[in-house]
Parts: structure tokens; sequence; C-alpha cells
């Protein structure tokens, strides 16, 4: 073996010119390979941490008679439906070991009223604010205000559907007792071209006909995390206030009807007039309208249709999908579970795209490379007829010209795919700490998050050196069947 090394590269100084063609596109093609494993795993980390850990949860259960599961960007805000028997749900949920946080929530569109404009719509997520800080402590940022907790009632508006209410009707919402934050309205705008306002108005939007009006105030402006121009589209109110914006009622706690308005119904129809604009004025008397009853878990007429569904990280999401499932199943509960990506629908099938132009590029550039080298180990080949053919005349076999080429490429695959290697370890740390910002919403999505944050692991670097062995493998196949057909007849003959 020690002479098929010294031979080999003897000759690799001899042909100096092809050596360095061959090494520079071994180089080459180890550091796109390096560089496009890291932006792929930084995809997926990326896209691991801002969605799974700060938005959707690992897993996403809904209800049976949901017909799509893409649940969270919906056609036309089409409304998901309701989970019911959702406290047996919720038990199952929480009582699976796998399982460290359940979050229920209520997904709906509502109509934001306003004198000046023409409506508006809007995404809300009804939930406790507790259990969602709980749940997605790094998930929202605060920008302006105080993020209401306990059973405080009123509106975490997001920054993105602020601005977008400022260019539909020129309303620039703040928390309840504060004035406009100059540096955070758009650039140029003069803060008294803006309509202020505290409180939003809502009115619900879904296939009931109980619908009701509300007052929301705004208790904080919150800015996401990552994806804020595409997730920003949904703010948070509390649970009851969106029960009733969207006309849900609990129907174990039946309405109490005032003692006046009694006997309003029970008196006789002719004498209504007589009543409500006669001289009678306690009969005219205005009520106290009666407080929508508090929604509770339990309640099968509740807006909550999402469970957003976090697991231990040691877990797996398709083990705990399968036990969940079988769960309710069991039970007979009307509820399913289904992965995150499924409830993104067409943001995470985008995302998936991304990565597998990402994985495509990669296997081009792998491909190439093999093509590239295999051309040029061949004419090489075709070039040394007369030096193999010597070899063989003196008595070199087969298996000693396969071993020559078989060195030959290592030598140059380990030294300059090597390099290619380490240079695109040092360009990923590079690229991280420039720490590039992503453009659009587009951009975000291709870096899984709002920089630019390619991750090399060690398997990475693992899948790195396995793909330089294979390209140098099947490069060096059919060149070597080339010089094994050398015999010393030819190297006569081309003399």
């Amino acid at each position: 073996m020690n002479i098929v090394f010294r031979i080999a590269w003897k000759n690799l100084m001899r042909h100096r010119g092809k050596s360095l063609v061959i090494g520079s596109i071994l180089f080459t093609g180890a550091l796109i390979m390096t560089v496009g494993n890291a932006v792929i795993s930084g995809l997926d980390a990326g896209l691991a941490q801002n969605f799974r850990q700060r938005m959707t949860g690992d897993i996403v259960v809904i209800s049976t008679e949901q017909l799509k599961d893409n649940v969270f960007f919906t056609p036309m805000g089409e409304p998901v439906e309701s989970i019911n028997r959702l406290g047996e749900v919720l038990k199952i949920v929480t009582q699976n070991t796998a399982v460290r946080h359940a979050l229920p929530v209520a997904k709906g569109m509502v109509t934001v009223l306003n004198e000046d404009s023409e409506p508006y719509f809007q995404m809300l997520f009804g939930v406790n604010f507790d259990d969602y800080f709980r749940t997605f402590p790094n998930g929202l940022q605060l920008v302006e205000g105080q993020f209401p907790t306990g059973t405080t009632s009123g509106l975490i508006l997001s920054t993105q559907s602020r601005e977008a209410l400022f260019k539909f009707a020129n309303l620039w919402p703040v928390p309840v007792g504060e004035g406009i934050v100059t540096r955070n309205l758009p650039e140029g705008t003069p803060p008294d071209s803006v309509i202020r306002r505290d409180q939003m108005i809502y009115m619900g939007y879904s296939d009931r006909n109980t619908s009701l009006d509300i007052i929301a105030q705004v208790r904080a402006v919150g800015k996401y995390a990552a994806f804020n121009g595409l997730w920003g589209f949904f703010s948070l109110i509390d649970i009851q206030s969106y029960n009733q914006c969207m006309g849900y009622f609990d129907e174990k706690e039946p309405q109490k009807i005032a003692e006046k308005d009694k006997e309003l119904l029970e008196h006789p129809e002719q004498n209504l007039d007589d009543m409500l604009f006669g001289d009678n004025n306690d009969a005219a008397a205005p009520t106290q309208p009666t407080p929508v009853p508090t929604i509770t878990p339990d309640s099968a007429t509740s807006g909550y249709n999402l469970i957003l569904v976090r697991i231990d990280p040691k877990q797996t999401i398709s083990e705990t999908l399968i036990t969940l499932n079988r769960s309710f199943k069991a039970q007979h509960l009307p509820a399913k579970a289904i992965t995150w990506q499924a409830a993104l629908g067409q943001v995470a099938q985008m995302a998936l795209l991304m990565r597998a132009v990402l994985f495509g590029f990669v296997m081009t550039v792998f491909i190439v490379a093999i093509i590239v080298i295999t051309n040029t180990l061949s004419l090489a080949a075709m070039e040394r007829i007369a030096e193999i053919g010597m070899m063989r005349a003196i008595g070199a076999r087969r298996r000693f010209i396969s071993w020559l080429f078989i060195m030959e490429t290592g030598v140059l695959s380990i030294v300059f795919g090597g390099a290619g290697i380490i240079a695109g370890t040092l360009l990923v740390t590079v690229l991280r700490l420039l720490h590039i910002k992503a453009a659009n919403n587009f951009v975000e999505l291709f870096y899984g998050g709002t920089t630019f944050n390619p991750v090399l692991s060690l398997p990475d670097i693992g899948l790195g050196v396995l793909q330089l062995i294979v390209v140098t493998t099947v490069s060096v196949i059919y060149p070597i069947l080339i010089a094994r057909k050398i015999s010393p007849m030819d190297a006569i003959s081309r003399e």
C-alpha cells in the first residue's frame, strides 16, 4: 500500500493541472454541500423553535366535524368547528405523560366597527392569558402597555393588526390610559394626523345567529418574536369577551329574567302600549341588562375550537399523535389530534417546499460534481495509456491499477474536499454572526425565522463527509474500468 501511495502522489504532482481541476471541483462541491446542509438544518430548527415552541405547539387537537385540517389560515376566514365535550377531551390530553402544556383556544374572525370607515375584518384568539403565556412564554414581545393576567378582560393587539387598521381606517389603537408613542408610528406620520383609540368595537363573524357587539379595551400592543408579518394577523382577547362576541352562552346556567320583564312578557297584548308609553313610569323604567354567563371549558356551547399541545422534547410527535387519537376513539370523543404542519396548511407546505428546493440544490451540486470529476478522471486515464500499459508490462495487475486511481482520487478528496468542509464550516459561522434580517414574509419562511441562522451540527458535518465519500467513490468507478482494460499492447501501439 505504501508503494501505491508514493506512485499516486508522484502522479498527482506530475499532472498538477488536472489535479487542481479535480481538487477545485471537490473543494467547491464540499463547500456548497456543507453550507446547504447547514441552511436546511437551520430552516428545520427555526420552524421548530418559532412555530412549535412559540405559536402552534407540536400537536393541534380539533373537532372531528372539522373537514379540513388547515385550521389557522382558513380560506376567507372560514369558521373552525367547536370542540364538543371539551372538558373530557382536555382531560385525555393533559393525562398523557408526553404532554407538557395544553392550551384551549377559540379562533375566529370579527368585524371591526368604526363610524369613520367601512367595517374591517380581524382575526382573534380567545384565550386565558395566564395559560397562554405559560404555554408560549417567549412567543409575544411587549411593545406598549402591560400584558393582562388572570381574569382581566381586554385585548392584546398585535403590531401587524394595528398597522393594518392604520392603513385601512387611519386608526391607531393604544393601551388604555396611554398616549401615542411617536417612535412606533409609521415613518413620517404626524401624531395628530391619526385617530387614537384605546378600545375596539367588535361584532362576531360566525355561522351563529347570536353574534353580539362588544367593546374590548386595548390592554397591550405586542409583537410576535418571529413571523410577525404572518402570525401577527392574530390578536389575543380574553375568552369571556370572545364568547360574548361570537354569541356562545352556557346552557347550564339559564338567563335570569327581571321581575319587571316577566310582567311585561306576561301582560296581555292589548295593554302593552300602556305599559311602554303610558304614565306608568315604573313599568317603562329601563332594566339593567342581564350579564352574559361565564363560559366554562365543560360547556358544550363554548367557542373553543383548538387545543394547542406542547410535548416533552424527549417524546416524539408521531407516537403522541397515535396515543391521543386512540384515547379519543376509545372514549368516543369527537376530537382528533393532527400535526402542527397540517394545522398550518399552505404555510407549512411552503416551508417544506423551500426545504425541498434547498435539498434539490444540494443534490444537484452532488450530481454535477460526480459527472465533472468522472469525465476529468476518464480523460486522464485515456491520456495515461502509455504509462499504465508500461506498468502492466512490468507486472502490475489490474488490482494495482485500481488501487492507484482510488489512492489518487482519495488524496484529492481528503485534501481539497476536507478543505471545502472546513471552509464551509467557517462560512456558516460568519453567516450566523452577521445576523442577516429577513426582508419579507417569504424570506422569513426561507430563513426559518427573522434572521438567517444556519445550523451546522456534528450530524451535518458527518453528512457532508458521507456525501464527499460517495462523490469520490462513484466518480472513480468508470475511470477505473477504463484503466483496467489498458494492456501492454495498447502502450506499444500508442508509441
